[in-house]
């Protein structure tokens, strides 16, 4: 969803990195291996401009937009009590969000879904394709989850080539999100077969 937070009391430091970036982060489902956390000075910077982020002081009586998707970290100087706004989210975002397991593939497809009017014919095509693997009667979650991932891996090559296309993770990475990824198709009971 997209967020307003207009800090109400206390100082806290706004890190935001766009989905094209993700890759940098080793993200797994929607967490990162990679973070600011301790970062100081000018080893912060260097941070934040190798994730081609933006960063902010946010102080009382200050607010920050965070578009839906975005990966965000707050680092607090102190206590301090904000108050959020979230947005209702576009059908796009919507139905993949509530459909399809976590990975920074379909992130980075459903980031280029987040402004409906501005959505490229290539990928609409991306999530109408999507959609009708999803209405396919397969019956093992498992496999569904797996082809489902195979999509999105050639989605995220041709919807987002301007996205980091590079692989910083260790190879054992993406054997972790394979497991998360069964975990969680097990856990939200996610491609089951409609009960009869």
């Amino acid at each position: 969803r997209n967020l307003l937070q207009y800090q109400l009391w206390g100082e806290k430091r706004v890190l935001l990195v766009p989905p094209s970036s993700s890759r940098k982060l080793l993200p797994l489902a929607n967490n990162a291996m990679v973070s600011p956390q301790g970062h100081t000075g000018a080893e912060n910077e260097r941070f934040v401009r190798y994730v081609d982020g933006y960063q902010a002081l946010l102080r009382p009586g200050e607010a920050v937009f965070m578009p839906a998707l975005i990966w965000h970290y707050f680092d607090y100087r102190e206590t301090s009590m904000a108050l959020t706004l979230r947005f209702h989210r576009n059908p796009f975002i919507k139905f993949l969000s509530e459909n399809l397991h976590t990975d920074y593939r379909i992130q980075a497809l459903t980031w280029k879904l987040q402004d409906e009017r501005a959505a490229t014919p290539e990928a609409r095509r991306a999530f109408e394709e999507i959609q009708a693997t999803i209405a396919r009667p397969i019956e093992d979650p498992q496999e569904k989850g797996a082809y489902l991932q195979e999509l999105a891996d050639g989605f995220y090559s041709r919807v987002c080539p301007d996205f980091f296309q590079g692989e910083l993770a260790p190879p054992y990475q993406e054997l972790l999100r394979a497991v998360w990824r069964q975990t969680e198709i097990r856990e939200r009971s996610l491609y089951a077969p409609a009960q009869k």
